[in-house]
């Protein structure tokens, strides 16, 4: 019994010594986890002061910007006649303006659409017209005869 004891009693101790480790090992975790948390919290205040200086300075650069804008205070100022009213200078640089030089303007896509003749009419060189006639026959011709012999089916005279 006594070797029995003894065993039990050793049994008991490493027991116990293990318990030691394990509330160790949970107290270290713990700190870890806490120490996470608190580096992720300041993170977080970090990021949420950055945000909120951004939009201060959004903010700002909206109320400076919003002199310029035009409200129910100053529109009568901002519409006035004289604003509107263009300098020598302005009239014969607009009377100089060739909008057939620029490509983006919507001014010469209209005239361009304006130099451009519909479908339907008649050229006056009859040699591209006849020209462009042989050339659509020949495209149809070529689109009728890719369709092979083996590809089609057989009419009745044939079978």
């Amino acid at each position: 019994m006594k070797a029995k004891a003894a065993r039990l009693e050793i049994k008991r101790q490493q027991q116990a010594i293990r318990a030691k480790e394990v509330a160790r090992e949970k107290a270290i975790h713990d700190e870890e986890v806490r120490k996470y948390f608190e580096e992720k919290v300041l993170v977080r205040q970090e990021r949420n002061a950055e945000v909120e200086r951004r939009r201060e300075a959004l903010v700002a650069s909206l109320r400076q910007q919003s002199s310029k804008w035009t409200t129910e205070e100053n529109y009568t100022e901002k519409l006035k006649e004289d604003v509107f009213i263009y300098s020598p200078q302005q009239i014969s640089a607009r009377g100089s303006f060739d909008p057939s030089s620029t490509s983006g303007s919507a001014v010469s896509w209209l005239e361009k659409l304006q130099r451009m003749k519909p479908a339907g009419v008649e050229d006056s060189s009859d040699d591209e017209v006849a020209a462009t006639a042989v050339a659509s026959d020949a495209d149809e011709q070529d689109a009728v005869g890719a369709v092979s012999a083996d590809a089609r089916k057989p009419t009745k005279d044939e079978e």
